[in-house]
């Protein structure tokens, strides 16, 4: 399993939305449940408005081409 770019994304693109949560539910997209960890990752996790995770390209990033994310960083900057 694993998220893949359909299309080229440029570096610091909105990927799409990994998570909604609130007091009470938390609920992850196809992003925020099958995105892959690796070392060398082309996208973070960020929480830009309150309670809304995004995955955001910290690299261009080819169509075909895995995204991934490193599990050790921080998801709330």
């Amino acid at each position: 399993f694993g998220i893949f770019a359909k299309v080229n994304i440029k570096k610091n693109d909105i990927i799409g939305l990994a998570l909604l949560s609130n007091k009470q539910k938390k609920i992850r997209s196809y992003i925020g449940r099958f995105t892959n960890h690796s070392n060398i990752n082309n996208a973070i996790l960020k929480e830009l408005n309150p309670g809304e995770v995004f995955a955001i390209s910290t690299k261009d990033i080819k169509e075909g081409e895995e995204i991934l994310v490193d599990y050790r960083d921080h998801l709330f900057e």
